[in-house]
C-alpha cells in the first residue's frame, strides 16, 4: 500500500510540477517582448495551460466589456472553490456510499487553486499594469479601452487587490500554514487534516 502511495504522489507531484513550470513559461511569453519565433511557439503552448479565459474566447459569452471580462476572470476561482463546496453539501444528502469525503474535497481545492496560482497571480496584478500615451493620457496594457484612473479602471484594481489579497497571498500563507503544521497533525494522529493538505505537499 506504501509504494502505490509512494508512485503515485511521485506521479502527481512531477505532473503539477510540470504543469506549473509550463505555466511559468506561458507568464514569461506574455511579456512585451519581441521574442524569436521558435520561442513565440513555445509560449503560445504554455499559455494555453495559464486558464486566462480570454485566451478561449470568452468575450463571445461575456460581450466586448472588458471590465465585465476582467470581473469574470477575477470570479473563476473563488466560483470554482464555492461550486466544490456546494457539490460536498449536495452529496451529504445521496447514500453514505456516493457522499463525497470532506478531506478529499479539501484537497480537490487546494489542487485547484495551486494549479491556478500563477493565473491568479497574473490576473490580480493586470489592472495595476499600465503605459502612457504620447498625449500623456495612460491605459492599462492587457485592456487598452481602459484609460487608467478611469471609474472602470477603479473598479478593476479594487477586484484585483482583493484577488491579490485574498486569492494569492492568501493561500500562499495558508499553504505555508499548512507545510507547518502536518507534522503535528500527523503526530497527534490526524491524518484527515493530513490528507486535506496532500495537495499541497
Amino acid at each position: 500500500v506504501t509504494a502505490k502511495a509512494m508512485v503515485l504522489f511521485s506521479t502527481t507531484a512531477s505532473f503539477g510540477m510540470l504543469v506549473m513550470s509550463m505555466q511559468n513559461l506561458g507568464l514569461i511569453g506574455m511579456m512585451t517582448v519581441e521574442w524569436p519565433l521558435k520561442l513565440q511557439s513555445l509560449f503560445s503552448i504554455c499559455q494555453f495551460l495559464l486558464l486566462d479565459i480570454d485566451s478561449y474566447g470568452f468575450s463571445c459569452v461575456a460581450g466586448q466589456s472588458e471590465v465585465i471580462r476582467y470581473l469574470l476572470s477575477a470570479l473563476i476561482f473563488p466560483l470554482g472553490v464555492a461550486w466544490l463546496a456546494l457539490c460536498y453539501l449536495v452529496s451529504r444528502f445521496f447514500p453514505e456510499k456516493q457522499r463525497w469525503e470532506r478531506p478529499k474535497v479539501c484537497s480537490t481545492m487546494g489542487a485547484f487553486l495551486q494549479v491556478g496560482f500563477s493565473t491568479m497571480s497574473a490576473t490580480s496584478l493586470a489592472p495595476m499594469i499600465c503605459y502612457k500615451h504620447p498625449n500623456g493620457q495612460r491605459s492599462n496594457l492587457k485592456y487598452p479601452n481602459v484609460f487608467c484612473g478611469s471609474d472602470e479602471h477603479t473598479a478593476m484594481v479594487i477586484a484585483g487587490s482583493l484577488m491579490l489579497v485574498l486569492g494569492v497571498c492568501g493561500f500562499w500563507a495558508f499553504a505555508a500554514w499548512l507545510a507547518y503544521m502536518c507534522p503535528k497533525f500527523s503526530a497527534s494522529g490526524r491524518y484527515d487534516l493530513v490528507q486535506s493538505a496532500w495537495s499541497m505537499d
